[in-house]
């Protein structure tokens, strides 16, 4: 899970444990593998995810829409080099532990 989330062990581990502890995801011990989690999302975090997805599509679609527009794309490009740059001082999944 760090890999597809590009962040670390330990990070994935406290984001779990926080949406474990909200009630959102389940994690049980896998049976074959001791040393495995299995993650799943419970009722209250399938009814928040369906709630979310939506929001998600649309700013992905109005997105999409502006990255369309020439004269924004240089100004977003030099947004996220910005972004990079700072992501670069400390990780997202950091930032976002710090405000759970």
């Amino acid at each position: 899970m760090s890999e597809t989330l590009k962040t670390s062990h330990s990070a994935v581990s406290q984001m779990m444990s926080n949406l474990e502890r909200r009630a959102l995801v389940e994690i049980k011990k896998d049976p074959e593998d001791k040393r495995r989690r299995n993650v799943q999302l419970t009722e209250k975090g399938k009814e928040l995810l369906a709630q979310v997805r939506p929001i998600w599509n649309g700013l992905q679609k109005a997105m999409a829409e502006i990255l369309e527009q020439d004269e924004f794309n240089a100004k977003l490009i030099s947004i996220i080099d910005n972004i990079e740059a700072t992501f670069d001082e400390e990780e997202l999944s950091e930032r976002i532990l710090r405000q759970l």
